[in-house]
């Protein structure tokens, strides 16, 4: 979020960069308003990422440190955020944060792929992968309240996630030779996974 505490720190170079993040991040029409109203929705959009955290520090001022520090390690951030912010992972609700953005096909088909691949992992019981996915692309291994996360179209061979705006670049150009949707499907998940694993991330 640099680029947005810098331009409301007074870096008006800054402002541009600011406002990318934040339409990326699904902050829509922002290029209708007045300077002074973009800038309240900045802080209002800032806030909105602060005030978990704010919650946690109240909560540890007022005397439930131990237990509540005990679930914020990081092998227990998925339960950490359920009880702060009281979502589970669920496949619906995971897919209902997937924002295609744009009207490419490719896209569309590629998110219905997601979707459907985080459906089969989470029945399977198996929600390590999922969380790998949230990772990589929030920074979190469990989704807060209101996020979202946008999918956007790309010509480059790879998928390339944004942790800071919540926000993946999925290619979107047409196999040569075309594939089968299966095969489509396949190539489109090992893809993934190949940036999914660049971020380190292990759920050992």
């Amino acid at each position: 979020q640099k680029p947005i505490l810098a331009w409301l720190g007074g870096d008006e170079g800054s402002r541009d960069s600011a406002l990318e993040m934040m339409e990326c991040a699904g902050e829509d029409g922002l290029g209708d308003l007045g300077a002074d109203e973009q800038r309240a929705r900045a802080v209002e959009y800032i806030t909105s990422i602060v005030r978990p955290y704010l919650c946690v520090a109240e909560g540890v001022l007022q005397g439930c440190g131990k237990p509540l520090l005990d679930m914020l390690q990081a092998n227990t951030a998925e339960e950490a955020s359920a009880a702060l912010q009281g979502c589970a992972l669920d496949a619906a609700d995971v897919a209902s944060r997937l924002n295609v953005m744009g009207k490419d096909k490719v896209l569309k088909q590629k998110a219905q792929f997601l979707k459907d691949h985080i459906a089969q992992q989470l029945a399977a019981g198996d929600a390590a992968w999922v969380e790998r996915f949230l990772v990589c692309v929030t920074g979190q291994r469990a989704l807060k309240a209101g996020t979202k996360i946008n999918l956007l179209p790309s010509h480059d061979t790879l998928c390339h996630a944004h942790t800071c705006s919540n926000c993946i670049n999925i290619p979107t150009t047409h196999e040569t030779p075309p594939l089968e949707e299966t095969d489509q499907r396949k190539r489109f998940i090992r893809n993934l996974e190949i940036t999914m694993a660049e971020t380190g991330y292990s759920t050992g």
